[in-house]
């Protein structure tokens, strides 16, 4: 038997949800022909931050601001991965702000 899937945070059928504009993202992927385990990937890496952010009472991408995501990657840079190795990080935290699902109309702060 496996393990049950963490939901979202957030109200669910919000547009501005982390969820609602990584399916958009998701779908937008698709539409170039990013591979699948790029599409997967992605979506798995965004549900961990929304999910750090949500512990944190940030419930949608509009409230992350850049500082948030250096947060998150420094604490991303202290903790191991299953087999106890230090996990990889994004070349830079604006890198890793560029793959936020973000409305055309949001600005990371």
């Amino acid at each position: 038997m496996g393990k049950a899937e963490t939901p979202w945070p957030g109200e669910p059928g919000d547009p501005a949800s982390f969820e609602a504009l990584m399916a958009e993202h998701v779908e937008w992927m698709r539409a170039r022909s990013f591979s699948e385990s790029t599409v997967v990937n992605r979506a798995r890496h965004v549900k961990a931050l929304a999910l750090w952010c949500a512990d944190r009472g940030v419930m949608g991408p509009a409230e992350v601001t850049l500082p948030m995501l250096e947060r998150y990657q420094r604490a991303l840079s202290h903790s191991k991965t299953r087999s106890n190795k230090p996990r990889s990080q994004p070349a830079s935290t604006r890198a890793a702000a560029r793959r936020l699902p973000l409305s055309r109309t949001q600005r990371l702060r």
